[in-house]
């Protein structure tokens, strides 16, 4: 059996990796962000389960404010993004 939710909250990209923070990754930190979101939604197309990603501080491709607004992405269709901190509902539950 699929889950119903999947939630996520990063780091996507840590800044504190060591491949990040000694400047190793070939991509900007947008475009592996990007990529991270793609394999998920890409890993689940087949499915209905609901996608709910959270930022975290040690996002590099993020702005390191608190509270955080939810890092969208124009192209994730699947996909929701929330703030941190954020709520969410699932089954009547609020989290």
């Amino acid at each position: 059996r699929r889950p119903d939710v999947l939630v996520l909250s990063g780091p996507f990209v840590d800044y504190t990796h060591k491949d990040i923070a000694l400047g190793k990754l070939d991509v900007t930190f947008e475009t592996q962000y990007a990529s991270v979101i793609h394999t998920i939604e890409q890993k689940l197309s087949q499915t209905s389960t609901r996608i709910v990603i959270i930022p975290s501080p040690n996002d590099a491709h993020h702005d390191c404010v608190f509270p955080q607004a939810p890092c969208r992405l124009a192209s994730a269709t699947r996909t929701e993004f929330l703030p941190n901190p954020g709520t969410f509902t699932v089954n009547d539950i609020t989290f």
